[in-house]
């Protein structure tokens, strides 16, 4: 399953993903929750217990550190968005740009 494609995932690829990783004893909880890919990117600890009633301790660790690999595998995967690039430079210059001699320029509003 590629990762690159993790937001096209419908609930039946989470699911696929969850037996590959160990955890398909979930697979229920997510097709019933309808989690897709989008949704698998945005769930939250709080989502996993009060929202998905995930109540085995090891259960919600164990999903929490699966989603960390996963969201890591795909953001090294992505092409970088240009709001991506512009909150990584937000300890540099107001806006980040570069001019060829090496001197930051601020962007005209």
């Amino acid at each position: 399953m590629k990762v690159s494609a993790l937001e096209e995932w419908g609930p039946e690829a989470v699911v696929e993903w969850l037996k590959g990783v160990g955890l398909g004893h979930l697979s229920e909880v997510m097709m019933k929750n309808e989690i897709d890919g989008g949704m698998l990117l945005e769930l939250t600890r709080d989502d996993i217990k009060d929202e998905l009633c995930i109540e085995v301790l090891a259960d919600r660790k164990a999903l929490l550190q699966a989603l960390d690999t996963l969201k890591t595998q795909y953001n090294e995967c992505r092409p970088a968005r240009p709001a991506d690039i512009l909150a990584s430079t937000k300890g540099g210059t107001e806006y980040g740009l570069v001019l060829p001699e090496g001197k930051q320029k601020r962007a005209q509003a």
